[in-house]
């Protein structure tokens, strides 16, 4: 069962990133190779923290910052369950926006047949896995959501 939605920590580093940090960023892996870029802005972003108070930790950069420090505090079954309500709840919006599109009727163009797949069929298309085995990820993180394990 593939389900991979875009977590925090995916976010590759590259000179689009926002606010002034971005911009040293950009400065420093411009004439770099590409293998090179992600390490020497790791590097860079570690020095601008350390060093200089000025420039402010914002958008992509602060969600790549948050990410790795989530990484490397958080217990291992921890962050997989955080992962995993994450997953839910990107699914569960997949869902309600396949639902509400076919409520509204926003698929309805002039010579477009109806959709054949339901919300579920269609989620489950979309994230490429079975209805079913979706629908078992679905009920068994809601589960633990709701009554937590001891």
């Amino acid at each position: 069962m593939k389900i991979d939605p875009p977590l925090v920590v995916q976010v590759p580093l590259t000179s689009e990133l926002s606010g002034r940090l971005g911009e040293i960023i950009a400065e420093r892996i411009a004439d770099v190779a590409p293998k090179q870029r992600p390490d020497i802005a790791r590097r860079t972003i570690i020095e601008i923290l350390m060093t200089r108070q000025d420039v402010p930790l914002t958008g992509l950069v602060r969600r790549h910052v948050a990410g790795e420090l989530e990484r490397l505090w958080i217990p291992k079954r921890e962050l997989a369950k955080i992962n995993r309500q994450r997953r839910l709840i990107f699914i569960e919006s997949t869902i309600l926006l396949a639902k509400s599109m076919r409520k509204n009727k926003g698929w309805t163009k002039v010579g477009k047949p109806k959709p054949k797949l339901t919300a579920l069929e269609a989620t489950a298309e979309y994230f490429e896995t079975s209805p079913e085995a979706l629908q078992q990820f679905i009920k068994r993180e809601r589960r633990v959501k709701k009554k937590p394990r001891p």
